[in-house]
């Protein structure tokens, strides 16, 4: 009897480790979402130049608005160039149609709407009130009038209550300082502080980021001014981009979710090795990020060239293949990203890096390989 009850027990004992075991190798095979961020990642466009237009043929607008709705479930739009006109072109006098036009755009196809804060009108960055000059549309507002802007900002939070994420500019376009061959971080946190004040105190519940800094690389440490130790066969980080973000992570006011952008090629010699191997810089920048803050992280353009191409990330020319952007993309969603959001959803001309739709302007617009690449991502709750 003693015997049997004995077997008993071990036999128990084998199953209950064999259960265990079985658990382990179930976690170790199925992460929990939310350690690697597996189907939390929410993909969508930014609306820029090239994006369906009201002149623009039924078919076509019917074509856009069907992939928008269907893949773009984030949908960001700049308050002035990129597809909108001035908004505020004097001081006090407004000038909503274009920017009505993409809001109303975003929300006829059921996307989550981002307001990215850029650019600024002329008169508070020394320009004629009255005026715009095109050309000088990445220049930031100058201190004196970041009141200003940050007031123009409420004015846009107030007349879109339906967004509830805003972007504090783009790129720190206009804040490098090429005397000390760095970028201002401390310019820029001045501004991004006086617009956060402003939003949460119109609504605390507003949700504010940035910088959105790109994530310059270049192809080895020889070949750049500052290296920083975020490397690998994709290339070498530009330590002066870390420590503008830290600057940022240390001195924002506060920040909801943080964002950057950024390339798998690099600044000086384009994409370094095979788009699979390329796309771990998106995962080491995340890791990077993610031992500074427990933030939401934004990718607020995401560019995954699918050859190795001599050009600058900024160009938007270089082209990607549908599985070198979903190569991009699963990467960033297994770093735990919670945005993700690609350029220029429709193309221009016969030019396509990822578009989702082919120019209007050339024929009826066709739906692109790229959309299926989207329809991977099913729409989740946006973070935060």
């Amino acid at each position: 009897m003693q015997q049997r009850r004995f077997g008993a027990m071990i036999v128990a004992g084998v199953l209950l480790l064999g259960l265990i075991l079985a658990a382990t190798v179930a976690v170790r095979l199925w992460p929990r979402p939310a350690e690697v961020g597996t189907t939390q990642m929410a993909v969508g466009v930014n609306n820029t130049h090239h994006t369906i237009e009201p002149w623009h043929d039924a078919a076509s607008r019917a074509t856009a608005k069907r992939i928008l709705s269907e893949v773009a479930q984030v949908q960001n739009q700049f308050i002035m160039g990129w597809g909108a006109l001035n908004p505020e072109p004097s001081p006090g006098q407004f000038d909503w149609d274009s920017l009505d036009y993409r809001m109303q755009l975003i929300e006829d196809t059921g996307g989550v709407p981002v307001i990215t804060l850029c650019c600024a009108p002329d008169w508070m960055k020394g320009g004629q009130a009255g005026r715009t000059n095109w050309d000088d549309i990445r220049v930031p507002p100058v201190p004196e009038h970041y009141a200003d802007f940050a007031a123009l900002a409420r004015q846009i939070a107030v007349r879109y209550p339906q967004v509830t994420h805003f972007i504090v500019w783009s790129e720190m376009r206009g804040f490098f300082d090429p005397i000390a061959n760095q970028w201002d971080a401390a310019s820029y946190v001045q501004l991004y502080n006086v617009v956060y004040a402003q939003l949460k105190s119109l609504n605390p519940n507003i949700k504010v980021g940035g910088p959105s800094m790109v994530i310059d690389a270049w192809r080895d440490a020889s070949s750049q001014p500052r290296p920083s130790s975020m490397r690998g066969d994709w290339g070498v980080v530009d330590d002066r981009v870390l420590q503008s973000m830290n600057y940022f992570l240390d001195n924002a006011a506060g920040y909801d979710f943080v964002v950057v952008d950024g390339s798998t090629a690099n600044r000086d010699t384009g994409l370094n090795a095979a788009p699979e191997i390329a796309v771990d810089k998106f995962a080491q920048v995340n890791a990077w990020l993610r031992q500074r803050t427990d933030a939401p992280i934004w990718w607020s353009e995401v560019y995954s060239p699918a050859q190795s191409e001599t050009s600058s990330m900024y160009s938007n020319e270089v082209p990607a293949s549908p599985e070198s952007l979903r190569l991009a993309l699963r990467a960033l969603e297994e770093a735990g990203t919670a945005v993700a959001l690609i350029w220029d959803p429709q193309a221009n001309g016969r030019r396509c890096v990822n578009c989702l739709w082919t120019d209007p302007d050339l024929g009826p617009a066709r739906e692109t390989a790229f959309v299926d690449v989207l329809r991977e991502f099913p729409r989740v709750p946006v973070q935060p």
